[in-house]
């Protein structure tokens, strides 16, 4: 299910065109507060959470159909906290907020190691070895953004500008230890849209606000076990949207170029 529900946005934001211009979207959960802030010119449309969503933000989109899906993806412990799409003239990133609410603590060196790489080996499961020949071994960043725990790392994988997993195959993920859970944010671009990408990164965690977590225990062999499911099942998330995407358009919205990344504007009419 995981698997078949994910892999690429393009059709996603071709039926996007009509969004109006963006500002940022404020998400809180909680006492947890980050803003999407795209740049100059970008657009968005929220999907998750309803009370976000302007209809007139995602023309062309069945979002009812497909936040179901998307909710049918994450299971267990893991809630959706935000699905956010951010689009320009000529790029598109996913974004996708998840919390798992029973892990209170910050991280130790071994459960961030291990929520990394359970990230590698879901999107080596999901777009196989030859994708991920580049991809090593990860050490992921830890850092503080007012005062939270950040632990976060990039992912690009190797996949060919034709094939439609490509415009998800760059992935940059934050994870914020905080009291009432962990937060995870998953940036969803093409390897071309990294520099714009870490930009976006820069200004959501810039504006983050959280209780800090706990200290974390010594040792726990289920909270390295956790971690590294939870970064798997983010990644696989991601990373096959695309395939989803194609039975979500509404029957009168037929799939539309989406000018700037699959082909250049066409000719103006003649005069």
């Amino acid at each position: 299910m995981r698997a078949k529900l994910l892999v690429g946005l393009g059709i996603l934001f071709a039926a996007l065109l009509h969004a109006r211009p963006a500002s940022a979207v404020q998400i809180v959960d909680g006492d947890f507060h980050v803003d999407i802030v795209p740049d100059e010119g970008e657009e968005t449309c929220v999907t998750l959470p309803e009370s976000l969503h302007e209809p007139e933000s995602c023309d062309g989109v069945d979002i009812e159909d497909f936040n179901q899906r998307l909710r049918k993806a994450i299971q267990g412990d893991i809630g959706i906290v935000a699905s956010v799409l951010v689009r320009g003239d000529e790029r598109f990133e996913f974004v996708v907020i998840l919390r798992e609410a029973n892990v209170r603590t910050e991280f130790d060196k071994a459960t961030a190691r291990a929520f990394a790489q359970g990230g590698v080996q879901g999107l080596r499961n999901q777009l196989g070895e030859k994708a991920m020949r580049g991809v090593g071994d990860i050490t992921p960043t830890e850092m503080r953004r007012n005062g939270v725990q950040m632990v976060g790392y990039e992912i690009v994988a190797t996949v060919p500008p034709e094939d439609e997993q490509h415009a998800t195959s760059a992935l940059i993920q934050w994870t914020a230890a905080t009291a009432h859970g962990r937060y995870t944010m998953t940036f969803a671009s093409s390897p071309e849209q990294m520099p714009p990408s870490r930009a976006l990164v820069e200004r959501s965690l810039s504006s983050l606000r959280a209780t800090p977590g706990a200290r974390p225990p010594s040792a726990i062999v289920h909270m390295i076990i956790g971690a590294a499911m939870l970064g798997g099942v983010l990644l696989a998330l991601i990373v096959g949207l695309y395939f989803l995407v194609r039975t979500l358009m509404r029957p009168s919205q037929p799939p539309k170029t989406y000018y700037g990344y699959n082909a250049p504007p066409p000719p103006p009419p003649a005069a």
